[in-house]
């Protein structure tokens, strides 16, 4: 189940590559930001596009990684006194 876990994961990430790899092909036109009073240099749209979806998603990842790793905590934490209690109890 493992490896048919990994080899569906890869392959996503190719296609999302190729995906994101014809999406910078297709948006060329050269743009200037402006980011919080600093001037970046002209790079394709489509390259500043890929850049703050990426930079979106690592946002999101961490803003939810410490609620995610509270819920792992309280879910072992009560795995682990379901099964004291289910030992506990006379079969």
């Amino acid at each position: 189940m493992k490896r048919i876990k990994l080899i569906f994961l890869v392959i996503i990430l190719i296609i999302c590559a190729l995906a994101g790899i014809w999406f910078v092909q297709d948006n060329s036109a050269l743009t200037g930001l402006t980011v919080f009073g600093f001037s970046a240099g002209p790079l394709p749209l489509g390259v500043w596009l890929v850049a703050t979806f990426f930079v979106g998603v690592l946002l999101a990842l961490f803003a939810t990684s410490v609620p995610v790793a509270r819920a792992r905590r309280k879910n072992k934490r009560l795995e682990k006194e379901l099964n004291r209690l289910k030992s506990s109890v006379p079969a």
